[in-house]
C-alpha cells in the first residue's frame, strides 16, 4: 500500500470525526452594565447591531436612578438628534426615549419635547422614519393641558393635513390628534374626511371617534360634519371600513345629546338588518350599543333573532370537550353578529351606568335579552358573551333587573352540560352582582337565591338523556 496515499486516508477520516464530534459549549455572554450600554450605543466604532441592541436595552431600563445616573435618556436624545448618524439607529433611539419616559423616568419628556418638536417640523431636512417614530412617541404620551404637549400637538395638525406628506405619516398624525382628545383638533378631523385619500378619511373617522369619547359636549361638531358622515354611512361606494368608523362616530355624537346626529339612527338600524357585509353589520350593531338607548336595544334584539340558526335546521353533535353540549352546526357569521350583540349590550349597560338617570326602559330590554342568549343560545361563545355582559348589571341602580339574570345564571351553574370553564365565568358574573360567593356550590346559591328574592329559583335541569344505543 502507498504509505502516502494511506497517511491522507487518515487525515481525511480524522476531519471527518472532528467535524461531527458535539462542539464544546459556548461560554455565556455576559450581561453588559449599564455604563458599558451607554458605551457601546453612542460609539460609532462599534457594529451597527450591537449599537442597535445596545439601545433597545437601554430603552428597557427600569431603574429611575440607574437611568439618570448613566444618562441614558440623555445619550439617546442625543443619538436620535444627529442627522450624522445612521437613521435606524436614530429611529431605535427616539422609540427607546418614548419608552424610558413611560416606564422609568416621567422627567425626560422635559427634555426630549424641544427636540422631537424641532424635528418634527424640520419636514425638508428630516427622513420621513424619524419623524414618524417621533409621532408614534408623542401619540402616546401627549396629555392636554402641558404647554410643551400643546406645542406638540400644534405641530401635528399641518402634518395632517399637508397633501405632499406621505400618507403614512398623515395616518399616524390623524391618530396622535384623535388620542390627543382636545377639540382643537376637531375642525382638523372634520375637514380631512373628504380629504381624496380613502386612507386619510378612515383615519380622520376613527380619531374623531377617539376625540369624541374624551369629550362631554357634541355642540362643537358643525352639522355640514354631521351631514358628511350620515352620507359617508349610506354611501356604497366608501369602503366597509370608513363606513364602520362614521357610525361610530355617529353614535358617539348621539350619545352626547347631537339632535343632528339623531338622523343617522334609521340608517344605522338599516345597515344593521339589511347588509351582507358582516363587517357592516357588526359595525352597526356596535354602533347601537355606544348609543344605548332603548330604541337601540330593540335593533340588537331584531338582529339577534334574526341570526339565530332555524330551529331543526342541523342535528346536534355529540358534546364537546370539557363537558358543554356541543352547539347545532350554525354558519360562523351567525355566531359573530350574536356574540358581537351581547358585547354591545354590555355597552348598553356601561352607558346607562354613567347616566345620571338611567333609562330604566333600555336596562330592562338589555336584561331579558342577555337572559334568552344565556338560556337558549346555541353557540358556546355567545353564550359566554352573554354571561360576561351579564356582569354589568351590577350597579345598584339596576337592581329591579338583577332576579331574572341571577336566576338564569344559577340555572346554568346547575347544568350539568355547562364545562367548568363556562362555570367559572357564570361564578364571576354572580359574584360581580349579588357581591356574594358560594363558589362552584350551586345548592348554596339556591339557597341563597330563596331568601334573598323571596322566591324559589327554577327548577334543577334534567339530565342529558344518554344517546340511544345502535341497533345493528
Amino acid at each position: 500500500m502507498n504509505l502516502k496515499a494511506s497517511y491522507s486516508g487518515f487525515v481525511l477520516l480524522l476531519a471527518c470525526v472532528v467535524a461531527t464530534s458535539p462542539a464544546a459549549p459556548a461560554a455565556a455572554e455576559k450581561e453588559k452594565t449599564t455604563p458599558e450600554l451607554v458605551q457601546i450605543a453612542k460609539s460609532r466604532a462599534e457594529q451597527k447591531i450591537d449599537r442597535q441592541k445596545a439601545i433597545e436595552k437601554l430603552g428597557d431600563i427600569s431603574d429611575e436612578k440607574v437611568c439618570r445616573e448613566n444618562r441614558a435618556g440623555d445619550e439617546l436624545i442625543a443619538i436620535a438628534n444627529s442627522r450624522e448618524d445612521d437613521l435606524f439607529l436614530r429611529v431605535a433611539a427616539i422609540r427607546a426615549v418614548g419608552k424610558l419616559q413611560t416606564q422609568t423616568d416621567p422627567q425626560l419628556k422635559i427634555k426630549y419635547m424641544p427636540t422631537f418638536i424641532g424635528l418634527l417640523k424640520a419636514s425638508a431636512k428630516e427622513h420621513m422614519m424619524v419623524r414618524r417614530a417621533i409621532v408614534d412617541v408623542f401619540r402616546n404620551t401627549l396629555k392636554p393641558g402641558e404647554l410643551q404637549d400643546e406645542q406638540a400637538f400644534k405641530a401635528l395638525l399641518p402634518i395632517a393635513t399637508n397633501k405632499d406628506e406621505g400618507e403614512g405619516l398623515r395616518a399616524a398624525a390623524i391618530e396622535a390628534i384623535g388620542e390627543y382628545g382636545s377639540l382643537d383638533g376637531l375642525e382638523t378631523l372634520v375637514t380631512l374626511l373628504s380629504d381624496p385619500a380613502l386612507l386619510i378619511r378612515e383615519k380622520a373617522a376613527a380619531a374623531l371617534f377617539a376625540l369624541l369619547g374624551k369629550a362631554s359636549s357634541a355642540d362643537a361638531v358643525p352639522l355640514p360634519a354631521v351631514n358628511k358622515l350620515i352620507e359617508m354611512i349610506a354611501d356604497v361606494s366608501m369602503t366597509p371600513e370608513l363606513r364602520v368608523n362614521a357610525m361610530k362616530v355617529l353614535a358617539r355624537l348621539i350619545r352626547l345629546g347631537s339632535l343632528p346626529a339623531r338622523r343617522a339612527m334609521d340608517p344605522i338600524i338599516k345597515i344593521v338588518g339589511n347588509e351582507k357585509e358582516t363587517k357592516l353589520v357588526k359595525g352597526g350593531i356596535q354602533a347601537l350599543g355606544v348609543i344605548g338607548s332603548a330604541e337601540g336595544v330593540d335593533a340588537l334584539e331584531k338582529a339577534y333573532s334574526d341570526y339565530l340558526p332555524a330551529a331543526g335546521a342541523a342535528p346536534a353533535p355529540a358534546a364537546g370537550a370539557g363537558g358543554e353540549a356541543a352547539a347545532p352546526i350554525e354558519s360562523s357569521k351567525d355566531t359573530e353578529v350574536r356574540e358581537a350583540v351581547m358585547f354591545a349590550l354590555e355597552s348598553v349597560l356601561s352607558a346607562q351606568d354613567n347616566n345620571k338617570m338611567p333609562d330604566t326602559k333600555a336596562v330592562h330590554k338589555t336584561a331579558v335579552l342577555l337572559v334568552r342568549a344565556v338560556d337558549d343560545d346555541p353557540s358556546l361563545r355567545v353564550k359566554a358573551a352573554a354571561v360576561f355582559a351579564a356582569r354589568y348589571l351590577h350597579p345598584a341602580k339596576f337592581k329591579n333587573e338583577q332576579k331574572e339574570v341571577v336566576d338564569a345564571l344559577i340555572y346554568l351553574l346547575r347544568a350539568t352540560s355547562t364545562g367548568e370553564a363556562l362555570k367559572q365565568k357564570v361564578l364571576e358574573a354572580l359574584v360581580a352582582i349579588t357581591g356574594q360567593d358560594y363558589g362552584l356550590d350551586a345548592k348554596r346559591w339556591n339557597e341563597w337565591f330563596e331568601i334573598f328574592f323571596k322566591m324559589r329559583p327554577r327548577p334543577a335541569p334534567a339530565p342529558r338523556a344518554p344517546a340511544p344505543k345502535k341497533v345493528e
